[in-house]
């Protein structure tokens, strides 16, 4: 099954799309509880680095700050977003994605679309299914843009507050 194809190459405007590791959970794990509701517990995104069929992503602004000596480098990495999704067979599900507050309306969302969209190119990927909250314009914009199709609807899926999911999907 699928290894984390994501090798930190994807850069645009400044973002860079990386591998989601252990030392970013904490931002993460911010930016989780700032966009959601019903956000998951810290402890599930240290279990998906772990999880075979998981694809762990993140957008991040880095900066390089050059010494005086060629040599003397430091590199920050301030992570604006991320994006989880389940590669199983000819399938990927998207699970979550999510954009700082401060950092949103900067196409952030887009470029890690983008990234799980040329992932399931280069893996043969058949279909890409997600679930989105039906009071999620914003969202569900991004996602016909991109050319997902609203296939239905789950009533009741989200709890905190309870609202219907719209079914989508994108057949590659």
């Amino acid at each position: 099954m699928p290894g984390n194809k994501i090798d930190g190459n994807i850069a645009a405007g400044g973002i860079y799309i990386i591998p989601l590791r252990k030392e970013r959970i904490d931002d993460i794990y911010a930016i989780e509880k700032e966009c959601f509701t019903d956000p998951w517990k810290k402890e599930i995104f240290l279990e998906l680095l772990d999880y075979p069929y998981a694809v762990n992503i993140a957008a991040a602004e880095i900066e390089i700050e050059t010494g005086i000596g060629a040599e003397e480098t430091e590199k920050t990495e301030k992570i604006a977003g991320y994006c989880i999704f389940y590669h199983i067979w000819e399938e990927c599900q998207i699970m979550n994605i999510a954009v700082k507050k401060s950092m949103q309306n900067k196409k952030i969302a887009t470029k890690l679309l983008s990234a799980v969209l040329e992932y399931a190119e280069a893996e043969n990927i058949s279909k890409i299914i997600l679930e989105v909250r039906r009071s999620n314009a914003k969202a569900i914009a991004l996602y016909k843009k991109f050319g997902f199709e609203i296939d239905g609807v789950r009533e009741n899926y989200y709890k905190r507050p309870k609202e219907d999911a719209l079914l989508m999907s994108l057949q590659m």
